[in-house]
């Protein structure tokens, strides 16, 4: 992984964010989605999205939290800035 410089600027930013994501993000995004009643239904652009990067040679499989987290933001239950903070904390998340 590239290390990348940043200005008191960018690093005072940077924190901010951090300091913004939850600490379960999956939790979150869970307890949203049934908070909401929102469950994920593939979309014919789903279907076409899954061919095109498989035949780019992309193998690209989201897991269930991560379809939720799509389905919150289809449905319009959570901004695209929010769904992209939920999402890096979800990525971020350490692994077992």
């Amino acid at each position: 992984m590239q290390n990348i410089a940043l200005t008191p600027g960018t690093e005072a930013a940077a924190r901010r964010v951090i300091s913004y994501l939850p600490c379960d993000a999956a939790a979150t995004i869970r307890a949203l989605a049934a908070k909401y009643h929102v469950a994920y239904t593939e979309t014919p652009a789903d279907v076409l999205a899954h061919h095109i990067t498989r035949l780019s040679g992309d193998e690209v499989q989201l897991d269930e939290t991560e379809l939720l987290l799509l389905a919150l933001r289809r449905a319009g239950h959570i901004d695209g800035l929010d769904a992209v903070r939920l999402l890096a904390a979800y990525l971020h998340r350490p692994t077992r």
